[in-house]
């Protein structure tokens, strides 16, 4: 009988914590509406040129073979 309520005890306990941790509710950080708005600066951010792939490979000849490519 003590192994059953133990074992049950433990399972509602894995049970628990399992519904605990899925939860849909997210925190939302308190928000002082008298505060004042401060300005807020975004930093321009510049990407490098993409490089294709076609314009690192060199051209080749294959004398009119015709190749199948299946992916």
């Amino acid at each position: 009988m003590k192994k059953q309520i133990l074992t049950s005890a433990l399972t509602a306990a894995l049970m628990l914590s399992v519904l605990a941790s899925c939860g849909d509710e997210a925190q939302t950080p308190a928000t002082d509406t008298n505060a004042p708005v401060s300005a807020v600066t975004t930093a321009e951010i510049t990407e490098p040129a993409k490089q294709l792939y076609t314009e690192a490979l060199t051209p080749v000849d294959y004398n009119g073979a015709e190749f199948s490519v299946y992916t």
